[in-house]
């Protein structure tokens, strides 16, 4: 089955940098003290799921009831397996997280694309890699020439690219997605429009981020064909479970980020100093929305960086990662 293997090449991903054999895998396949932990690779709980496609696409739940997923139950669940597999094959992990940056929504509405410099600068001079979620056609529009030329300028300079979404705009008055509900030709045209545009500026998207993090499993073999990993949030888990970051999601690499590691950079933060104790080499995505970081001139983004400075992984790095996985 297509889970079972999602959940053997999570785990083989989150483990990768213990040198585990192929015979050491199949082995805690079948250790019983194992069990209960591994059974959690990944985290699924289908809350909405059950209810069918149909309720899927007519009506979005409550924001308020992804609250209860947080990200750090879900590191603690990797820290533990992590650590019983190492103390049983006798494997030491040294070092501490590692971060994936994903900046979402260039360009903003409502917000002069121009201002994005300023932040890309910040991170910039602290040495921090991202990966920026464009949107090639937000509400219908192109993008602007002064637009094209800040993404000209991103080339190189340790950003890289992801589609945030081809319009940004909901398909359906009943449910905040872009995706959801659409079939697969109209998929396929979508990002294939998206592909063309940001193709012809030179830029080649790895990963997907789904607008408001909504898709729906009937999405992935498209979305598949398209790109190498799909993007996730505190929204997703209505849809598609709480599941761990990274992990692989019906044979496509998934990275969701939850709260408090997705949201305000003065959230992050706290989160990031908390996790750095854990002195484990594990893999923690986090999600900033440049444009709501605005109102204090980055000032709180400029902090964040502070902590994040020498942890911070590529994602190109974890796309390799996954292939060995």
């Amino acid at each position: 089955m297509r889970e079972d293997t999602d959940k053997e090449r999570t785990l083989r991903l989150i483990l990768a940098d213990l040198d585990l054999s192929s015979a050491q895998y199949s082995e805690l396949a079948t250790l019983g003290p194992l069990r209960t932990t591994l059974a959690d690779v990944p985290v699924i709980r289908r809350t909405t799921a059950q209810l069918g496609k149909w309720s899927r696409i007519t009506r979005m739940f409550p924001f308020s009831s992804v609250q209860l997923y947080d990200h750090m139950s879900m590191i603690k669940k990797v820290v533990k397996l992590r650590r019983a597999v190492g103390h049983l094959f006798k494997k030491g992990s040294d070092g501490s997280p590692q971060y994936l940056v994903r900046v979402d929504d260039f360009p903003s509405l409502g917000t002069r694309s121009e201002i994005f410099l300023r932040f890309h600068e910040i991170l910039q001079g602290s040495g921090i890699p991202y990966i920026l979620g464009v949107t090639p056609y937000l509400c219908n529009r192109e993008l602007s020439k002064s637009e094209e030329e800040i993404l000209y300028r991103l080339i190189g300079a340790d950003v890289e690219i992801a589609m945030h979404g081809i319009t940004h705009q909901t398909e359906s008055c009943c449910v905040l997605s872009e995706l959801i509900g659409l079939n697969r030709k109209t998929l396929e045209d979508k990002f294939s429009m998206g592909f063309r545009i940001l193709e012809n500026l030179g830029l080649d998207p790895q990963f997907f981020i789904p607008p408001f993090n909504a898709f729906e499993l009937d999405c992935i073999p498209v979305l598949r064909e398209y790109f190498v990993g799909i993007c996730g949030g505190p929204e997703s888990v209505n849809i598609v479970g709480y599941r761990i970051s990274p992990s692989f999601l019906a044979d496509v690499l998934y990275v969701p980020s939850y709260f408090p590691a997705y949201g305000k950079s003065y959230m992050i933060m706290q989160f990031v100093r908390e996790t750095l104790k854990l002195s484990e080499a594990i893999i923690i995505p986090i999600t900033i929305h440049w444009a709501s970081e605005i109102d204090d001139n980055f000032a709180r983004v400029r902090l964040l960086c502070r902590f994040l400075k020498g942890h911070v992984q590529r994602w190109s790095d974890l796309v390799v990662r996954s292939r060995n996985a």
